[in-house]
């Protein structure tokens, strides 16, 4: 090998001996240091939240709260529906029902494992039981616990079907009334304005005049 090749070949290995060394370590003594102990903080800290996600998701009262928030099974709600329709049709379907119709409600042929197929009728039973209308004076009545717990069952299945089925909707774009235009001129402009000499004024509905659809 010729020296000149020697001499080239020399440096590319010393090129190739710098590349793989840190960078941090030819260029500021001691911030390799710095830079390996964030490192470690970094590590220790994420293996710290990863612990303790761990353990609140393997947490039984997380487990436990997850199983209250879930929606049941159709074999669940049939099971647990079973004696609340027994309770309905000892107490309640010999009025309310598709031949009498006492009252215009007929429980017979509804579905007590589907509440939140009609929630209207049930919201009905819900405000007379929580009166204590029903059954009437004079009729045969469960037993208070058996009332009561009838009643917070049909809450809780009113609940559960609103929660799994919210529609908030959309409000439509619209105007401002004449107090929030008068607001709007003196927070931009710092200027008063008489807004109800200057400006029509508003349509209401029940009673406000800042609803979206008296103001499109």
């Amino acid at each position: 090998m010729s020296s000149r090749t020697a001499s080239a070949a020399g440096p590319a290995r010393r090129l190739r001996v710098r590349i793989s060394a840190p960078f941090y370590g030819r260029s500021r003594p001691g911030c390799g240091c710095k830079m390996a102990a964030m490192g470690h903080r970094v590590a220790r800290c994420l293996a710290v939240a990863s612990a303790v996600a761990g353990a609140v998701g393997l947490h039984p009262e997380a487990v436990e709260a997850a199983e209250k928030i879930r929606t049941p099974s159709v074999q669940e709600a049939t099971s647990t529906a079973a004696p609340q329709r027994a309770l309905l049709d000892r107490y309640c379907v010999t009025c309310h029902n598709e031949r009498l119709r006492t009252g215009g409600l007929a429980l017979d042929a509804l579905d007590v494992s589907r509440v939140g197929a009609t929630p209207e009728i049930w919201e009905r039973v819900v405000l007379k039981l929580r009166g204590g209308m029903m059954p009437p004076a004079g009729r045969p009545r469960p037993e208070r616990q058996t009332y009561d717990g009838f009643r917070t069952w049909l809450e809780a299945e009113l609940d559960r079907a609103a929660a799994s089925r919210i529609e908030p909707g959309r409000v439509p774009a619209h105007r401002l009334n004449r107090a929030e235009y008068a607001n709007a001129v003196r927070d931009l402009l710092a200027l008063e304005v008489d807004a109800a000499a200057l400006l029509p004024a508003d349509d209401t509905g029940h009673g406000f005049d800042n609803l979206a659809g008296t103001l499109a």
